[in-house]
């Protein structure tokens, strides 16, 4: 997770300028650091669901993922949309 936090920092420094390998070295820290949160988080949801049911703690926890990710996006993309449309009108002169 602090691998993931320092990567997502690191990112905030970014440019216009900024070259693709500052970037990727951001975005490669970031999976580094994601990564084990994943495997992790799924081992203990899978592993300590019954063995009857552990088909349905799987598919549950990707749901789950997938539902987490596309409300992030969506709500990410919304606070953007409206600070673009308060701020970028009075720079157009």
């Amino acid at each position: 997770m602090l691998l993931t936090t320092v990567a997502m920092f690191g990112m905030s420094t970014l440019e216009t300028g900024s070259g693709n390998g500052e970037m990727a070295l951001w975005f490669v820290m970031m999976g580094l650091g994601i990564s084990p949160v994943i495997v992790g988080a799924t081992e203990v949801i899978v592993g300590n669901a019954p063995l009857e049911l552990s088909g349905v703690a799987g598919g549950l926890q990707q749901a789950a993922m997938q539902v987490g990710g596309s409300l992030g996006t969506a709500v990410l993309g919304a606070l953007m949309a409206a600070k673009v449309g308060d701020v970028l009108p009075g720079n157009w002169a």
